[in-house]
């Protein structure tokens, strides 16, 4: 709306300046009218082009001032520049200058005892002008910063609350879920009849699903709005420990996260799917418990490794001013501990407790019969 009061402007003293040389029936001079016509076709371009088209404006107005008098050069040599580089803003004082140079010729032509007042006026009405129009700016500028300065923060505290949402559901009906899984698995093989294994068979499927479920939610709830086509498919096959964002989760309370050894494809290539699936919980299992008690400072590794028949996983967190204990005993949370009897009913073992001063958990699964040949 303001482009189109400036060219309405514009074009309305282009129209009186032409409408007074015609009336006056004095020379109308060429190059005056190439001059307002410029200025005037100049304005529309302002949205595409607007350096050009103030640079064009300038231009053809300082044409005519220099080939017209003194004043009017004064004019616009001292008040056009100033009002620009003030207000950060070509195209507003190109057009704002040609009304400036309309109205000092009009004053000089009628009143010449009043064309230095008229020019001192005019003057400092344009910085005035500029000075305004660079506050503002500043002043937007500076409310855009605090409305996004605002909205990070919303944002931040919405997943704070949803990582404890989160944290809260996996402490409570994840670690539930994991220990009637791992007892239907355990007790499935030892049953004789088949309405017991049947119904030991249902309690693992509901149990299962309701974890596929609780884990879609869980990790839906983790992740922030940027981060949400990183979703993983709640699968056992397609279970991947998400590091990426455990990195970013863990940086909020200053702990390191570094990763060595094979990536998880290779990983995944070499052990079956109830391995991998134990595999992938055991880290998540035990990155929730590195959030929940490390202090901040702290330094977590994982690494994975693959020795002849197995896929070893360990998780190793260290903080910086903690003295090692040597009568720590090696032992787990209740997550944990379900986790080492299933890791223990698929032929592996799972280790976590306090050793030497480091949390390690340390996780060993059978490898696939089919998979030596593949991977080193």
């Amino acid at each position: 709306m303001r482009s189109l009061g400036y060219l309405l402007a514009a074009t309305v003293c282009c129209a009186l300046d032409v409408g007074y040389w015609l009336t006056t029936k004095s020379d109308p001079q060429p190059w005056k009218m190439v001059m307002a016509l410029g200025v005037v076709a100049a304005v529309p371009l302002v949205h595409r082009f607007p350096r050009a088209a103030g640079a064009a404006s300038l231009a053809f107005v300082l044409w005519g001032s220099l080939a017209a008098n003194a004043s009017a050069s004064a004019t616009f040599l001292v008040v056009i520049p100033l009002a620009e580089w003030i207000s950060r803003d070509w195209w507003k004082g190109a057009a704002g200058g040609f009304i400036a140079y309309w109205i000092t010729n009009l004053i000089g032509t009628s009143r010449p005892d009043l064309e230095p007042a008229a020019l001192t006026l005019i003057s400092l009405l344009a910085i005035s002008l500029g000075l305004a129009m660079r506050g503002g700016v500043r002043a937007q500028e500076e409310a855009r910063l605090r409305v996004e300065a605002a909205q990070a923060e919303g944002r931040a505290q919405a997943a704070e609350v949803r990582a404890e949402i989160a944290l809260m559901l996996h402490d409570s009906v994840a670690t539930d879920l994991t220990r009637v899984l791992t007892l239907a698995r355990v007790l499935r093989p030892q049953l004789h009849e088949s309405a017991q294994v049947a119904l030991a068979q249902g309690i693992e499927e509901s149990a299962t699903d309701s974890m596929n479920s609780l884990r879609a939610l869980v990790g839906s709830l983790r992740q922030t709005p940027s981060s949400s086509s990183d979703a993983t498919s709640a699968g056992a096959a397609d279970l991947v420990p998400p590091t990426e964002r455990w990195v970013r989760v863990l940086a909020t309370r200053g702990i390191g996260l570094s990763t060595r050894g094979i990536t998880w494809q290779e990983a995944r290539l070499a052990v079956g799917d109830s391995e991998w699936e134990l595999a992938a919980i055991a880290v998540q299992e035990s990155l929730v418990n590195i959030v929940k008690y490390a202090k901040a400072g702290s330094e977590a590794s994982l690494e994975l490794s693959l020795d002849q028949d197995s896929l070893v996983v360990e998780l190793v967190s260290r903080t910086a001013d903690e003295q090692p204990d040597q009568g720590g005993a090696l032992s787990g949370g209740q997550g944990l501990n379900g986790l080492a009897t299933r890791a223990s009913a698929l032929g592996g073992e799972l280790v976590a407790g306090d050793l030497n001063g480091r949390w390690l958990v340390a996780l060993t699964v059978p490898r696939r019969t089919d998979s030596h040949g593949s991977t080193t």
